[in-house]
């Protein structure tokens, strides 16, 4: 891609004063920090939650989220298929709220927002988010199942059935 010689001019003219002019350097460093100190507040914010990246699942410090949320969306999508194939009943209708067209919807965010604001940010001592100890599992597993329930209910239709008798000629006697 060429380079237009009049941007190239203009350029060099810039290079040259923010070489020569402190308040050129300041404007300069300040262009180039302010995005990077966006970018690292974020990072160490409880939104960090989003970012977390782990050498795997596990490392020493415990289990990556993403490794967390899989698992729970796995057990909850299990629970769902136990309750469908279940022998003993005779009809099932699976009614899936908030969902679009009767499938799974996946609040996986709304799940780690939640559990980010209630042990991050509304308790005194905040706690690193991104990587789960067994005891920030737990919680995290709290919140998931407080925000996914299934349940279930069970309906019992009578119906009156009628007999009547008949004698050896196959006529009703009553």
């Amino acid at each position: 891609m060429p380079i237009n010689p009049a941007t190239l001019k203009v350029l060099a003219k810039v290079a040259t004063a923010a070489a020569t002019d402190e308040n050129a350097r300041q404007i300069i460093l300040i262009a180039c920090l302010v995005p990077l100190m966006l970018i690292l507040l974020v990072l160490a914010s409880p939104f960090a939650i989003f970012f977390s990246q782990t050498s795997g699942d596990i490392n020493a410090e415990g289990v990556a989220i993403s490794h967390t949320m899989n698992s729970l969306r796995l057990q909850f999508n299990e629970k769902i298929e136990l309750e469908k194939n279940d022998s003993t009943v005779d009809e099932i209708k699976v009614e899936l709220l908030g969902s679009n067209k009767n499938t799974i919807t996946d609040n996986s965010t709304d799940v780690l927002i939640v559990f980010a604001v209630k042990y991050n940010v509304v308790e005194e001592n905040s706690m690193q988010m991104a990587v789960l100890s067994d005891e920030k599992i737990t919680k995290l597993e709290k919140v998931f199942w407080d925000m996914n329930t299934i349940t279930s209910e069970i309906e019992i239709n009578e119906e009156e059935t009628t007999y009547t008798e008949a004698d050896e000629n196959g006529e009703s006697c009553h």
